[in-house]
């Protein structure tokens, strides 16, 4: 724990990343329910859910699109969509109708699935190494939720939230922007087993987001029927969830990870039947909550984890996110049908029994597939230049180029303070104060030290 949080105070780009990942989480599901409290005023609980779902599918066609087109990763390109996005946000708050929402909603939820990629593969670079990945991504998944949760329980006018949701779009492309040009090594790998357990995890992440997407459905119906007013403040555990899902899923490297939140889907699975069968709604609520924030914890990390080790980085670091999405869509009818059918207990008890099966085995794969190849990527893959190493330390304490050049001189070579005022061409008093930001950012007292924090980066923080 100390490690971890003098790590995340002298490496301000996990930092960034943490804001990043938590202002986007806000933005996205400060929207959903914007927009399904937009269109719920227009049509039924179920219609309601399935348009909520279909706006999930929407953003993952544009993540793919962002993925493949690099000509959208330009500054004007960004301005363009930003724009639009904001211009969407309007329409939907001023709710003309209902097929202008929905519309203009599938279109703003499209134009969110670029922002999806361009926050998550920037994350990815930031964070450079696996290190304290779980715990970052649950750090931010609780900023976004805590912000949520302050939008809509101490702003009370819808059209103050939408301002609140236009203005953290602006933030967050600020900040995107900011962070943009960071340098990440591209692995060059050509193993079959990284397809192999690429492929085991989607379908592991499409088994459970079965499982959770449709208690996230029951949860709904019952909350938009009018049968259950559920507040916001439950929405804290939520949070909490998020945030001791990434100290749980660090755990020996996370090496459990996928063994805790099997057993947390193991929860989830009962907690549909609870719902179903009306035997306590308090605890299906909190239930739902803790597994939410699990998994959302969980298919981030373990997506932002293969990341690391893939060239496509722009493909698989929001991938996690994005399947969930496309399965929540894709079972959206079904799932919502099995809920209000009358013989919906039977029908679940027989879909869980059959999701149990195939997601033991798949867990149980997939742990084995995920040992191996981070065992092999870390023996094989921890070798830097001594560039990458200057690049990555200039970022991580947030050098000036002026800085890291001294930073350079400093640890590289032998010679004296005046020495190098003299190759660098500047006078030793000018020298001696860029030697000190440099020892106040890395929190060090001398240049043996600055030697030692050089030499032990072994290539892990890349």
């Amino acid at each position: 724990m100390n490690d971890m949080l003098k790590e995340f105070k002298q490496n301000k780009l996990y930092t960034n990343a943490i804001v990043m990942m938590g202002i986007f989480t806000f933005i996205f599901l400060g929207i959903e329910y914007f927009l399904v409290t937009k269109i719920s005023l227009w049509v039924d609980a179920n219609t309601a859910v399935n348009t909520q779902n279909y706006a999930l599918g929407a953003s993952a066609v544009g993540y793919f699109i962002y993925a493949f087109i690099d000509k959208l990763r330009s500054e004007k390109s960004v301005f363009i969509y930003t724009t639009l996005s904001v211009m969407m946000i309007i329409i939907v708050g001023l709710n003309f109708s209902y097929i202008y929402t929905l519309i203009f909603g599938l279109l703003l939820f499209f134009l969110l699935g670029f922002l999806c990629n361009e926050v998550f593969y920037i994350s990815r670079n930031l964070l450079s190494n696996n290190k304290y990945l779980a715990c970052v991504i649950g750090l931010s998944y609780m900023l976004g939720i805590v912000l949520q949760f302050i939008n809509n329980n101490f702003l009370m006018f819808p059209t103050i939230e939408g301002m609140v949701l236009i203005l953290s779009l602006l933030c967050l492309v600020f900040l995107l922007n900011k962070n943009r040009n960071t340098v990440v090594t591209e692995y060059k790998t050509e193993n079959k087993n990284d397809n192999n357990v690429k492929v085991i995890l989607i379908i592991l992440v499409v088994l459970m987001t079965c499982i959770f997407s449709t208690l996230d459905n029951a949860v709904t119906i019952i909350h938009y029927n009018g049968q259950i007013n559920i507040e916001q403040w439950p929405r804290i555990l939520l949070a909490l969830s998020g945030l001791l899902s990434g100290f749980v899923f660090e755990i020996k490297d996370r090496k459990y990870m996928s063994l805790i939140i099997y057993c947390v889907m193991i929860l989830s699975t009962i907690c549909i039947v609870i719902l179903q069968f009306d035997v306590s709604f308090l605890l299906g609520i909190l239930v739902f909550y803790i597994s939410a924030g699990f998994f959302a914890v969980f298919f981030n990390t373990a997506f932002m984890e293969i990341a690391y080790y893939e060239n496509n980085k722009k493909l698989w670091s929001g991938m996690g996110r994005i399947i969930n999405n496309i399965v929540a869509a894709l079972i959206s009818s079904f799932s919502v049908e099995i809920l209000s059918s009358d013989n919906s207990s039977i029908l679940l008890i027989i879909a869980i029994l059959l999701l149990f099966v195939f997601t033991s085995v798949v867990t149980a794969n997939y742990t084995n597939k995920r040992e191996l190849l981070t065992a092999v990527k870390n023996s094989t893959n921890n070798i830097v230049t001594k560039e990458e190493k200057m690049t990555y330390i200039s970022q991580k304490y947030s050098f000036t180029p002026r800085e890291a050049e001294v930073f350079d001189k400093l640890v590289s070579t032998e010679e004296n303070i005046q020495n190098i005022a003299d190759d660098l061409g500047i006078s030793r008093r000018t020298l001696e104060r860029y030697i000190s930001a440099i020892y106040e950012k890395t929190q060090l007292k001398s240049r043996v030290s600055l030697i030692r924090l050089f030499s032990e980066d072994k290539g892990e923080e890349r």
